[in-house]
């Protein structure tokens, strides 16, 4: 997010800004969520706690439901935790959206 705002240079009001800021935000946490689940390093490899506290991570469910829908491997147990994590995190991003996100067009 920084280096954004450093490479587009100071900006004349607070709404020029918010274009600069806001495309940051996504890459850091899907981008660091993606690097520590299982795209580049397998949960069974972590030692027990990092891969409890990776498993959580928002991209988990869906790379699980992606991965056993392509070679299977998940017994019902773990789909349904998979289904109820990805849904947790739809629920917090809903809430997050409805909280903290301002519809209202700019005065």
């Amino acid at each position: 997010m920084g280096t954004a705002i450093e490479v587009r240079g100071p900006r004349r009001s607070y709404a020029d800004r918010g274009d600069v800021a806001l495309p940051g935000a996504p890459l850091v946490l899907v981008g660091g969520s993606a690097l520590a689940v299982v795209l580049l390093v397998p949960l069974e490899v972590l030692p027990e706690t990092v891969a409890q506290v990776c498993g959580l991570l928002p991209l988990t469910p869906s790379v699980d439901l992606i991965g056993h829908g392509w070679l299977g491997g998940l017994d019902g147990a773990e789909l349904t935790r998979a289904w109820l994590l990805a849904l947790a995190w739809v629920a917090a991003g809903v809430f997050a959206v409805r909280r903290w996100f301002r519809w209202d067009p700019r005065q």
